[in-house]
């Protein structure tokens, strides 16, 4: 999946993720929701993928989406 949206993602397209920690649970139970963490995706000039985000640990945030696809995100995500 996370291929595919770096090989077709563009600007403004939004992703929508089901984390596994507990917290995460508990927020979609609260907000009966399936998701929990929203993530607004960016396209550059040179065709490089950005993603903009609020985390709870850094706040707003731009970073690569090539730095998401460095991470195990079986650990993290669900389908």
């Amino acid at each position: 999946f996370f291929e595919q949206v770096r090989e077709t993602g563009n600007t403004f397209d939004i992703l929508l993720f089901k984390n596994k920690s507990l917290m995460s649970k508990v927020q979609r139970i609260f907000t009966n929701s399936d998701y929990d963490h929203a993530a607004l995706l960016l396209k550059t000039a040179s065709n490089d993928l950005l993603m903009l985000e609020a985390t709870s640990n850094s706040g707003v945030a731009i970073y690569t989406f090539n730095s998401l696809m460095k991470i195990d995100k079986n650990k993290y995500f669900s389908r």
